[in-house]
């Protein structure tokens, strides 16, 4: 055997050997995503959390394309239900990049926006999921029809409005103590109305986990 079909058989033996590794990284990432549907449905979201994290360490989001905007959806709940709000934002930036035309994404994502004092954006959030929610997909023909089930007229954008008003009253409410801080009769009031705002921000802040 002369030496080019020896380095043709290593080559392929060695092909042959990343075939295989990355079909297991194939199964094991599926398995792992699998295994945190089942968990995040039982409601036990930091076990579904781990699960998800290994889906994702594992390749899913790309062996499995087409299922990646599900994961990363399903991984923002669990990081927004356990209160790991920029973490949650993030996993919803990247299920939006791959599925722009589906409303509840932004009105999931306006949620954690809010809880970190993020007023602005979770008000473009809401008005992007009121306005998406207008495009007739199968996504959005499931939050339409939930809603119409619930009462609201014009399906999921009347359910977003009642959201939409609240974030605004809450804006609303910020400005005024911004305002009040600025109108201060006398230094020793405006700090003492700033050291009140400041400590208030940040009781609600500091609530808010970080990996």
């Amino acid at each position: 055997m002369n030496w080019f079909s020896k380095l043709f058989i290593k080559k392929s033996q060695q092909n042959l050997h990343a075939d295989k590794q990355q079909s297991s990284r194939k199964r094991e990432s599926l398995n792992y995503f699998e295994k945190g549907q089942e968990k995040y449905f039982n409601k036990e979201k930091s076990e579904a959390l781990l699960y998800f994290d290994k889906s994702l360490e594992y390749g899913f989001a790309d062996f499995f394309e087409n299922q990646a905007t599900t994961l990363y959806d399903l991984r923002a709940g669990c990081l927004q239900e356990l209160e790991f709000h920029y973490d949650a934002i993030n996993d919803y930036n990247k299920s939006i990049s791959l599925s722009k035309n589906d409303c509840d994404k932004y009105f999931c994502r306006s949620r954690s926006k809010l809880a970190i004092l993020d007023y602005e954006g979770a008000i473009l959030d809401i008005e992007k999921a009121i306005e998406v929610s207008m495009i007739d997909n199968e996504h959005n023909r499931i939050f339409n029809d939930q809603a119409h089930e619930q009462g609201y007229k014009n399906g999921a954008a009347d359910f977003y409005q009642l959201g939409l008003q609240r974030v605004k009253m809450d804006l609303d409410s910020e400005l005024e103590s911004i305002q009040k801080i600025k109108n201060a009769s006398s230094q020793e009031e405006k700090q003492y109305r700033q050291d009140m705002y400041d400590e208030k921000r940040e009781k609600k802040l500091n609530r808010i986990k970080r990996r």
